[in-house]
């Protein structure tokens, strides 16, 4: 549908139940949405041909055989009038006077209450079915995203700065009182993730050394700048998600692709440098 100027929706924006970016592609082709809290009716009018009223919600697993995500599906029943039925007609309109203009901040608390409703249901799927990495990067890289994957690349560091890490380390873990490891002045990376760690030794051998987590609420980082250190601790997995050996050759050819067709690109990039990144760039990259 490329008009919906006569489309009028009135839905709980705010609580979690609603894609925030669905209802901007229907304010931008011209629909008209508001929102009503805890609204939880499911009932429409389709111009004077017909209406109904049920259970479901106007999406794919909501709709039940549409549904992609089996494990979501729900059994769902509607009714459907020939016409318009005046209860249901009666019930819209009462819904859309008590309705309000979607407001900045609503759009601001809808997007982070989406984003909390996908991470649910990302740890969800994870946690039961326990995928490698490289499975969830092909099929659904959304879900790593919504639990926060990146992926690190360093190159090692020279002899002669090894104990500064080391000592940096040691104070870490004892200032958070848990063992840590650290990384040596990036204080650009984001406060909370999980990260797939590459180093890159002499030669261009690189090593994956698994998973590291990072969280600022947790634990804190130490020093300013360029002798800033940030505090990571090593997981062997996250919400089910592991990074298994078969991974680490795919993760790292992806990014040998990533970084001749974007990164390499870029005027600024310098290749000894730390690269960070959201993992699932990678997912047009691997084979």
């Amino acid at each position: 549908m490329k008009d919906m100027t006569k489309v009028k929706i009135v839905c709980d924006f705010v609580s979690g139940g609603t894609n925030p970016e669905g209802v901007k592609e229907i304010q931008n082709l011209g629909g008209c949405v508001r929102h009503l809290d805890g609204l939880h009716a499911k009932i429409g009018i389709v111009g004077k041909r017909l209406s109904f009223v049920g259970s479901s919600n106007l999406t794919e697993n909501g709709l039940s055989d549409l549904g992609t995500n089996k494990q979501f599906q729900r059994l769902e029943r509607s009714v459907v009038f020939d016409g318009v039925d005046p209860k249901v007609a009666v019930d819209f309109e009462q819904f859309w006077e008590a309705a309000a203009e979607i407001t900045d901040n609503m759009k601001k608390s809808a997007k982070e209450a989406w984003a909390r409703r996908l991470r649910h249901r990302a740890i969800e799927q994870t946690r039961k079915a326990k995928p490698a990495l490289s499975d969830l990067l092909r099929h659904s890289p959304a879900t790593l995203d919504s639990l926060g994957f990146h992926m690190m690349v360093c190159h090692e560091l020279h002899s002669k700065d090894e104990p500064k890490l080391e000592k940096a380390e040691k104070e870490l873990s004892e200032v958070n009182s848990v063992p840590l490891e650290a990384w040596w002045g990036q204080a650009s990376v984001p406060d909370k993730g999980v990260f797939v760690d590459y180093t890159v030794h002499s030669g261009n051998d690189p090593k994956c050394n698994k998973l590291y987590r990072r969280d600022k609420k947790l634990w804190d980082d130490i020093g300013e700048g360029e002798d800033s250190f940030q505090a990571l601790r090593k997981i062997k997995s996250y919400k089910g998600v592991q990074c298994k050996k078969k991974d680490e050759d795919i993760l790292w050819s992806g990014f040998e692709r990533y970084k001749k067709e974007v990164l390499s690109k870029n005027a600024d990039w310098d290749e000894r440098a730390p690269v960070w990144f959201l993992l699932s760039e990678l997912s047009d990259y691997i084979d």
